[in-house]
């Protein structure tokens, strides 16, 4: 599988917690056959404890949650599959794949990383970039809006876009303080773009983040803000 779509509903649903992505990322990207709760853990590079409030048991009410709402579905082999239709994020293998290899890394020098907050905030950004014909491919935003929309604190979202930066995923930036037309100034506007097409295709992201904060400021004017 060479992405995984992850529905708005899901993402906006913060009464799952913050592993509500990673958990439904990690049953479609394995394959998962629902046998093993403890599997699917190891897969998303958490420990085994069983006990109430652990991953595992965590795991197994999302698993519930999730076909309920009708996002998963099960076959009759066992495997999960999406089942829902709906808008969505696109997250790739390549950058899920990363996103792990950096948290094992980080894990064999003792460091924390919450890769959870990763995959959430990714598939986030994902949802909601603009695609147009001729315009650029971007997600503009207030830290504070977007946590508002997904549970995460501020400092965390800005902690994990230095990150998902660091691993060449997206790249963000925020816009020197403007003037729109109708005179309201706007401060702390940030602008993401992708660094890579389809999660592993180089291209020119830096004339892309040029080309969004041109497009923003122009459309600014034209509209009054």
């Amino acid at each position: 599988m060479e992405f995984v779509k992850v529905p708005r509903s899901l993402i906006y649903n913060i009464g799952l917690g913050d592993k509500r992505v990673i958990a439904y990322l990690s049953i479609l990207f394995s394959g998962w056959n629902g046998k093993k709760v403890s599997d699917l853990a190891a897969y998303s590079l958490y420990s085994s404890f069983r006990g109430t409030g652990g991953v595992i048991s965590n795991f197994k009410i999302l698993v519930s949650k999730l076909l309920s709402l009708g996002v998963l579905a099960k076959t009759e082999k066992g495997i999960f599959i999406a089942q829902t239709c709906e808008q969505f994020g696109i997250v790739y293998q390549s950058e899920f794949n990363k996103i792990l290899a950096y948290r094992k890394e980080c894990m064999q020098l003792g460091k924390r990383i919450n890769h959870a907050h990763l995959l959430l905030l990714l598939a986030y950004i994902r949802l909601h970039m603009i695609h147009m014909q001729g315009q650029p491919c971007f997600y503009s935003n207030l830290l504070v809006r977007i946590s508002e929309s997904t549970g995460l604190s501020v400092r965390s979202i800005s902690a994990c876009l230095n990150v998902l930066e660091q691993l060449e995923i997206v790249h963000s930036e925020e816009l020197a303080r403007y003037q729109t037309k109708d005179g309201v100034w706007h401060s702390n506007v940030r602008i993401i773009v992708n660094m890579k097409i389809q999660g592993n295709i180089k291209y020119d992201w830096k004339s892309e983040a040029q080309r969004a904060a041109f497009y923003i400021r122009s459309l600014s004017r034209q509209n009054g803000g």
